[in-house]
């Protein structure tokens, strides 16, 4: 289901695909172009429930989904594979070695991690889980050799399955003996001559395997039986982008190092365009003289790689750097980066007009001198919440934190005040019916009159609170006699008032 879940995911992570109730998932289907035809490569659980399997034309696969919704996908097997290796860099967190077997599985080596975990089935239970909670489902088996793992993870009766240390034999024999990855040509002379089950293979006598079936059978299922010894190469992290530059020997010219410093930027910079990325953290080292290293960090609210704005960044912090003996060198390396795509370059400047307006450069500019002169508690962006009430509906985020996946929630087209009160201050109204419109207002030790009373609104808090289904609350915007407006609600429950906002 590798394909399936992948596409599922990225479907929900663009907002084409909303979360269903339970029961009204929408099938998916990945689909490759054969000439003018649409075949069905993979198919997901939902879908196979209905009869569709890989091989199906799309137009005999739709009438089998019936009314339920479908999700269609072109299938990209370079996505995919760009994929199972993000989920082996993240499984890095479980075992060092950790590696590819392509195209929907990975070889964890969890020998010696049971001591942390409790056992190796638990820590095949937590990885399992843990790619559960990810939307993609999963198989998985613990063996003392890859082969018969791999065998079990993909024709094992049960979804994990533990083996213990010289049970390969027992728990492969009833395995069909495709599961030792033989090619479909060896498997297809087994078959003819009734050999379907490793057990039958295994009453052969060996000498006779290679001339008949190949020579590529034996080794593997020697391997898969722990007679031979086999082994994987391990995913290791890309290394982070970095420059250096080295002095001939120690130097106190603060000019000098400042002068390093920014040839240091320009070439990073060059380095990140070269694999496509943007710095989102950048970190100086000072290597200094018979001194511990000194350094700095500036962090930064999207990707970028424009030498100067890196540069008017770091400035400040490389004045205030203490030099101390002498400073053998200068290292820059971009600790946090993200995918930076080639944008296209504005009219303007292929007019020769140099500062063509770029809103969102500038703004994310902007934004990275405050956070690095203020701090990043102090800069902060406004997120919306689906809530409809006032003081729920938005969420105050540090600029620097990447923005949720999804849709952003709906912003309401309703009149709101610019200043919402925390919390919110009693008061008192005379109207003249409940509903409005209201005559006078006590607030703040005053009694005001109103020139004009708009409303009432009505909200309610989410349906899903139970302790706060019912109350309900008015709201109605008065224009008090020196002519400020005010957001004044009433609880439906306790017919109590308040004041909530104020327009400014």
């Amino acid at each position: 289901m590798w394909p399936t879940d992948l596409a599922r995911r990225r479907a929900r992570a663009s907002g084409r695909v909303p979360h269903h109730r339970r029961g009204a998932e929408p099938a998916v289907l990945v689909i490759e172009r054969h000439g003018g035809r649409e075949i069905v490569a993979h198919a997901c659980a939902l879908a196979a429930a209905a009869g569709v399997h890989p091989g199906m034309s799309l137009a005999h696969a739709r009438p089998l989904l019936g009314p339920r919704a479908s999700l269609v996908r072109s299938h990209r097997p370079d996505r995919d594979a760009a994929a199972l290796r993000s989920l082996a860099l993240w499984a890095l967190r479980v075992s060092p070695e950790v590696g590819l077997d392509p195209p929907a599985g990975l070889l964890i080596d969890v020998g010696g991690t049971g001591r942390l975990y409790g056992s190796e089935a638990r820590v095949a239970r937590s990885v399992c889980r843990a790619v559960a909670r990810f939307g993609i489902a999963a198989r998985g088996a613990v063996a003392s050799t890859v082969g018969c793992a791999r065998a079990l993870s993909h024709h094992g009766p049960d979804p994990l399955a533990v083996v213990p240390p010289g049970g390969e034999r027992g728990a492969l024999a009833g395995l069909p003996v495709a599961s030792l990855g033989i090619d479909a040509r060896c498997a297809e002379r087994l078959d003819a001559v009734g050999i379907g089950r490793i057990a039958d293979l295994l009453r052969l006598p060996r000498a006779a395997l290679p001339a008949r079936f190949g020579p590529d059978l034996l080794p593997r299922l020697d391997r898969a039986l722990g007679e031979a010894w086999e082994w994987f190469d391990p995913v290791r992290p890309d290394p982070p982008v970095a420059a250096g530059i080295a002095f001939e020997g120690p130097t106190t010219d603060a000019e000098s190092v400042s002068e390093a410093v920014r040839a240091a930027v320009g070439l990073l910079c060059v380095r990140l365009a070269q694999r496509h990325r943007g710095a989102r953290e950048v970190a100086l080292t000072l290597a200094r003289a018979d001194a511990v290293p000194e350094g700095v960090s500036v962090r930064l609210s999207s990707p970028s790689r424009d030498p100067t704005h890196l540069w008017n960044l770091l400035r400040p912090r490389v004045e205030g750097l203490n030099l101390g003996f002498g400073v053998d060198g200068v290292m820059l390396v971009a600790v946090r980066a993200a995918a930076l795509r080639d944008g296209q370059v504005h009219v303007a400047a292929l007019g020769g007009d140099r500062d063509a307006p770029d809103v969102a450069r500038a703004l994310a500019e902007t934004l990275d001198t405050l956070v690095n002169r203020l701090g990043p508690g102090r800069v902060l962006r406004a997120e919306g919440v689906a809530s409809h009430l006032p003081e729920r509906s938005v969420r105050l985020r540090s600029v620097l934190e990447d923005p949720p996946r999804g849709p952003a929630a709906a912003v309401t087209t309703h009149a709101r005040p610019s200043v919402l009160l925390s919390p919110p201050e009693p008061a008192e109204a005379v109207a003249l019916v409940p509903e409005g419109p209201v005559l006078t207002l006590r607030w703040r030790g005053r009694a005001w009159g109103v020139l004009t009373s708009r409303g009432p609104e009505r909200i309610a808090p989410e349906w899903w609170r139970e302790a706060e289904a019912r109350a309900e609350r008015e709201y109605h915007a008065l224009q008090l006699e020196d002519g400020s407006w005010v957001w004044a609600c009433r609880e439906l429950l306790r017919g109590r008032w308040f004041v909530h906002g104020i327009w400014a």
